[in-house]
């Protein structure tokens, strides 16, 4: 299984990425929103949020025995889903901030299961 061989305890990582991206979330949020660009600061903790839950929904679908190139797919669609739904809503420039968060997310998850490598 891909997921153990990052780590014994996926869980952690997912965890420890989830807590970082809602602190880099709320972060975002509150400095974008004191220079004055609140849009952009929900946009990167929208992006954050969705970031975030892939690392879920990766852990749960390879424990349930879903193949990772299904897996893999499905949260790539999901999350283009969001990009694209949030440029549609509030307009496409307002979705790169979106793009961006969830970039980030992924930064995060990648950084986390390096740590979590590294303390093995």
């Amino acid at each position: 299984m891909i997921s153990k061989s990052v780590s014994a305890r996926p869980a952690n990582v997912v965890r420890s990425a989830a807590i970082a991206c809602v602190v880099a979330a709320v972060g975002c949020a509150l400095v974008a929103s004191v220079l004055g660009h609140p849009a952009v600061g929900l946009g990167l903790a929208v992006g954050l949020a969705a970031g975030a839950g892939n690392g879920y929904v990766a852990d749960r679908l390879l424990l349930v025995g879903v193949p990772f190139v299904a897996t893999s797919m499905l949260r790539i669609i999901v999350l283009t889903l969001v990009a694209l739904v949030s440029g549609l809503l509030f307009g496409f420039s307002r979705a790169v901030p979106v793009v961006a968060g969830i970039a980030a997310a992924q930064l995060i998850l990648a950084l986390s299961a390096v740590a979590e490598a590294v303390r093995r």
